[in-house]
């Protein structure tokens, strides 16, 4: 699988297990992008850091927010 994919499946997971756990689906949305975004810091000093990852991440969290709002969650 292509790193983006990853990005954008852990994102989805993160925004899954938050937003069902704590019935706030825009909380799953928030901690998927502020982990995307942790990550990626850490990569600049330990690894290469890259935009699109970071939006990746937050595209799986999205998705699946919006799928908990369309389910009426």
């Amino acid at each position: 699988m292509t790193d983006k994919i990853l990005h954008f499946m852990a994102g989805a997971f993160i925004s899954i297990v938050v937003g069902y756990l704590t019935k706030i689906p825009v909380l799953g949305l928030l901690v998927a992008g502020a982990v995307g975004l942790i990550k990626e810091l850490w990569d600049i000093e330990h690894g290469t850091a890259e935009v699109l990852d970071l939006v990746a991440t937050l595209l799986g969290g999205a998705l699946i927010f919006a799928i908990f709002k369309y389910a009426g969650m």
